[in-house]
């Protein structure tokens, strides 16, 4: 929280008594001469609080929604035994400061581009805006360091301090006075009328913290631009194409489709959000994102709307992959109508390109290759991962470390770090088993593998190897399994082991091995499972499970955390958890850490409470009106709350209890050499 509130606060409240013109001396004046009794004083003008539009070039708003509120949620979220306001007045060093501020009001910023900067270069100018409680009290407080200047009715200028200028001003919405800084006063003055008179009124999520970027103020800076070089960019990408010798027809027209799609889709575009929201009763953070369509007259925008019609709840193939995933998803497909021409635009492309370089049969097996690249009309599609578990390490003193010790380090953190990963498919696995056939036989091809050896020179010795190999046991009938080896020697991994053998200098004699992993690709009925691991075992026992008929025991089904998902609604959506992520660092920490420095690690991810076991999930959904909106949100729950702030806190303790480093002492001076022996 420190960064936010000295940002949003702190630079706010510092200047608020600092700024202003210095106060002027006093001048002595002859008393006046008798008059005639004055006038009545005439009643000060009312400030000017009708709505305002928001300037044309606005490209960002952001709001803090209540200051107060997210500090108890802070607090009771991280069991915190101090109160983040005490911090607060701690930071200023004056309540009145503090109290002049309304927490429970919004923190507003903007942020405009400037419309007579340079289009190569765009000046951002932007404002940040903080609720006072009484705009007297902080006038009251300005007067410490000098006059405000009064610019109109209700709004004083304060004057510059440090990097900022800032403006007193009365404002509509949830505070009735507002201090508004920046670096500049054009900012101010391009912006303030707008963040007083018309953005407090603006209604958001109701979340706790809001980001908006809007594409309308982009469209305006750069119309002109837009309107100039739109309808000649496919032109230019095809001119630019046959300057560097690509002239294939259905190239340039896939090519030049996509540039002419660029300036549909950033007119098809409304605005992007981001909302964080702390649940303070729940223990639950939720994050969200938004994308808002205008239109969807692009590629771009309809290819990302064209399944929000298919919203539901997860598809059965969901609930098969293995229990023990660490993370799943699922997505309904896409319509292979949207790759029409891509596949033959990319064969016939790379033909043209590949001609006269390579053997006639290799350029017309990777044509092929290209040309039949699976496109199925599949209504879903999953995918899981998960760890597998540590293999334990031969304990090597540093001294006795031998090159096949390195090789074996290697391997193990390969296994560690790809674990096992598995993508179902709702459709029948022919086109994909025949694609992977034909991938192994182009590039097996030999004369392939003189040109690619020639060209690679002494560095092929780590050339791939690919080839089909026996399916993993357990495996459904029919799985063919193809692995991909890196042949290595001692001398290529020891340099990232060097904590394991004290930077020790490679020995005279090497070892040779390989670093591989499986690719298993298993027919099931109407569905298609494609497993990658590089502990092949391992792999063969999640084909097990997944595989029709096999007991929901080893499911996702059986779990009881992920009822939120089955019983919810969405276009796509799954789940991750934090051991996901700490079991793929400590898996490798080995050759990466000290041996002191893993226990700390170790002893931090130990102090989850709940292991980071819970999921975090992550589910998207759509509108399918004329102008969609696509919504991802990322739900936190409070068995991840609660690890999160475990493994903080405990990690923020141990470095308070970490010893200072020790500081070396300077060698002694070596000793006077010995006086010259005396000649007899």
């Amino acid at each position: 929280m420190r960064p936010l509130y000295h940002h949003a606060l702190l630079m706010g409240l510092v200047v608020l008594p600092a700024c202003g013109s210095p106060t002027p001396p006093p001048v002595k004046t002859p008393p006046p001469a008798a008059s005639a009794p004055a006038p009545p004083p005439v009643a000060a003008p009312e400030p000017d609080l009708s709505p305002i539009a928001a300037p044309k070039n606005t490209v960002a708003v952001g709001r803090w929604s209540n200051v107060a509120a997210t500090f108890k949620t802070v607090e009771k979220l991280g069991k915190l035994p101090f109160q983040l306001q005490s911090i607060l007045e701690k930071e200023l060093g004056d309540k009145d400061l503090v109290a002049t501020l309304k927490l429970d009001a919004s923190v507003d910023a903007a942020l405009m581009i400037d419309g007579s900067s340079p289009v190569d270069q765009p000046k951002p100018m932007g404002v940040l805006s903080l609720p006072l409680k009484d705009m007297k009290e902080a006038l009251a407080l300005a007067n410490r360091a000098g006059k405000p200047v009064s610019l109109r009715p209700g709004v004083f200028r304060l004057g510059r301090n440090r990097d900022f200028v800032c403006d007193l001003s009365v404002s509509v919405g949830d505070a009735p006075a507002r201090l508004l800084c920046s670096e500049n006063e054009r900012d101010l003055d391009a912006l303030v009328p707008w963040m007083t008179r018309g953005l407090p009124t603006e209604k958001f999520s109701g979340s706790d913290l809001h980001l908006e970027l809007r594409a309308e103020g982009l469209r305006q800076r750069y119309k002109a631009e837009l309107d100039q070089f739109g309808p000649v960019l496919p032109g230019l990408v095809t001119q630019q194409l046959n300057d560097v010798g690509v002239r294939n027809a259905a190239l340039q027209e896939l090519l030049a489709g996509m540039a002419a799609d660029g300036p549909k889709f950033a007119a098809d575009l409304d605005s992007l959000s981001m909302d964080l929201r702390l649940d303070g009763e729940k223990s639950e953070i939720i994050s969200s994102g938004a994308i808002r369509f205008k239109s969807t007259s692009s590629w771009g925008a309809r290819f990302m709307t064209h399944r929000n019609d298919k919203a539901g709840p997860p598809p059965a193939i969901f609930w098969m992959v293995p229990k023990d995933s660490n993370s799943a998803s699922f997505n309904r497909g896409s319509d292979p109508k949207f790759f029409s021409g891509v596949r033959e635009a990319l064969s016939s492309g790379v033909r043209d390109l590949l001609a006269g370089k390579l053997d006639g049969s290799d350029v017309q097996n990777i044509s092929e290759l290209l040309a039949k690249v699976p496109l199925v009309d599949t209504q879903a599609i999953v995918a899981a991962r998960g760890l597998l578990p540590e293999e334990t390490s031969r304990a090597v003193k540093p001294a006795d470390f031998k090159p096949a010790d390195a090789i074996r380090e290697s391997q193990n953190k390969l296994r560690n770090l790809v674990g096992w990963s598995l993508l179902g498919i709702e459709s029948k696995s022919d086109a994909y088993s025949d694609w992977l056939k034909h991938l192994v036989k182009t590039y097996n091809n030999r004369s392939l593998q003189r040109t690619i050896q020639k060209g690679l020179g002494s560095k092929s010795r780590n050339l791939p190897t690919v080839k089909v190999v026996p399916a993993p046991k357990g495996s459904p009938a029919g799985t063919l399994a193809v692995e991909f080896a890196i042949p290595v020697t001692s001398k290529d991994v020891w340099s990232t082991h060097n904590r394991l053998h004290d930077n020790r200098e490679h020995p005279r004699a090497e070892a040779k091995g390989s670093l591989s992993f499986v690719v298993a690709l298993a027919p099931d009925g109407n569905r298609t499972w494609i497993g990658i691991s590089a502990d092949p075992k391992a792999l063969g026992e999640r084909l097990a499970v997944v595989k029709e008929g096999a007991p929901k025991e080893g499911t996702l089904a059986s779990r009881s955390d992920l009822d939120a998902l089955k019983n919810g609604t969405a276009t796509n959506g799954g789940f991750v958890s934090i051991s996901g992520v700490t079991g793929s660092v400590t898996g490798s920490l080995s050759s990466a850490f000290s041996a002191r420095e893993r226990r700390m690690v170790e002893k931090v991810i130990g102090s989850m409470p709940n292991k980071g076991a819970t999921p975090i999930l992550i589910t998207t959904t759509g509108t399918t009106d004329a102008a969609p909106v696509n919504t991802i949100q990322v739900r936190v729950q409070k068995g991840s709350v609660d690890d999160l702030v475990a493994a903080l806190t405990g990690a923020f303790m141990m470095r308070d209890a970490s010893p200072p480093p020790v500081e070396e002492s300077a060698p002694p001076p070596p000793a006077p050499p010995p006086p010259p022996a005396r000649k007899k």
